[in-house]
This record gives structure tokens, sequence and C-alpha cells, in this order.
């Protein structure tokens, strides 16, 4: 179907390319000066290319835009900065695997559950103490990022090699270990 080959077509683009803040944060659908803040904290930071200072470029991957995304839903929901850090920890590790997965916060804790009976049971263990709960379909949530992101074009990562080459040509110094992004 449609669907499954647009997300086949952005996660072919996204393994030698990643997306630069404006593009990233955009996608996620927070303002720029929210992300950068974000980055800042080290709550969600680039794992392509880190900012290496003024001009440099930060490099996100997808599932850098998927964490943002689920982020800027549970700020939306009040959840503190400091009970993210778990979330994030979870979602940004390798192998995890969105489909299928939810969130469920209270606005105090977050958890991440692929049993339906489990989130019935983490939402009825905690119904009394609490007005409302955010659940978030994360399959969802990289589906429509996996969408957006193929509407996009992304910026190539320079190899090492290329990078060293570069620096050399410029008369610049070739021992520092960056990675940057294309023009």
């Amino acid at each position: 179907t449609m669907g499954k080959k647009i997300v086949r077509t952005a996660a072919a683009a996204c393994m030698d390319s990643g997306y630069r803040a404006p593009v990233a944060f955009r996608l996620a659908g927070m303002p720029y000066g929210i992300g950068d803040h974000l980055a800042r904290l080290e709550l969600v930071t680039p794992s392509l290319a880190k900012s290496t200072g003024k001009g440099s470029a930060r490099l996100y991957s997808l599932r850098d835009l998927i964490t943002l995304r689920v982020v800027r839903e549970l700020r939306q929901a009040r959840l503190s900065v400091q009970h993210l850090r778990p979330v994030v920890a979870a979602l940004r590790q390798d192998g995890f695997d969105f489909a299928g997965a939810y969130l469920i916060t209270d606005g105090t804790e977050a958890h991440v559950v692929r049993d339906g009976s489990a989130i019935v049971a983490l939402l009825g263990a905690n119904a009394a103490g609490c007005a409302r709960h955010v659940t978030i379909d994360l399959g969802h949530v990289a589906a429509e990022m996996y969408e957006a992101a193929a509407r996009e074009k992304p910026a190539p990562i320079r190899s090492a090699e290329s990078e060293k080459r570069r620096r050399r040509m410029l008369g610049l110094p070739h021992n520092q270990e960056t990675i940057e992004v294309q023009s």
C-alpha cells in the first residue's frame, strides 16, 4: 500500500542522512526555541551530529523526530522535564520497537506498555487519584513522523574520510572528530 511505501522510503533515506534542527522541530510540531531548549537541557539531543559551536548544524535522526513529537505531546499534557527523562531514555534505546507500544501518563509518571490488559490495569489502578490520563499510541506517532519525513529532503551526513579530505583542501585542521552536514 501507499502508506507502507512511504514508510520504507523515509526509513531508507534516513539511514545515511538526517534532518537539520529547524526542519526537525517543524516536523515534530514545536517552535524552534522549544526544540533548542530541549537540546540545551540535553533532554532530546541530535544523535547524528551535535552542535559544535556557532554556525554548526545539529542533525536529527528519524528516531529523534519521533522522540521530539512524543516529548511535545507529553509537555502539552504538563509532564515535567524531570519525568520526561526516563521516557526519552526508553524511546532512544537501540532496537526500541514503536509498533504496538503505548505511552500512558497521569501527568506525573509515564509508562510504556504493549499489552492491552496492562493498559487497562494501569488505568484502573490509578483512576481514583487522577482526573485525567494521557495515552499516546507510539506506533501511530512513528507512522506520522515517517510520512512527514518522507516529504522532506534530508541532509546527508559526510563520512569521516570525506570530511578529512574537505578540511585538508580548505587548509583546516583535519584531526578533529566532528561530523558535519553537506550544504
